[in-house]
């Protein structure tokens, strides 16, 4: 928000140019975030806390794969 402000009240043309760089880094998370909030709160709302078994699977499957990379002793390629 406040490279968006910097944006459309900055007065430094370079200070408002380095602001509009950051804020293009950052729109893609945000609009991310956001939307996987709504899907998760849809879901919620359709099948319940059943809603939190594709996430809890997901990470459990990331957390055992490191695991089993870390045991490994590294990663090969």
């Amino acid at each position: 928000m406040m490279d968006v402000g910097e944006v459309l009240l900055g007065r430094d043309p370079d200070e408002v140019a380095k602001a509009r760089s950051r804020a293009k880094n950052t729109w893609p998370p945000i609009v991310g975030f956001t939307v996987g909030c709504g899907l998760g709160a849809a879901c919620e709302a359709a099948v319940g806390l059943w809603s939190l078994a594709l996430p809890t699977g997901l990470a459990l499957l990331a957390f055992a794969m490191g695991f089993a990379v870390k045991l490994d002793g590294g990663e090969h390629g």
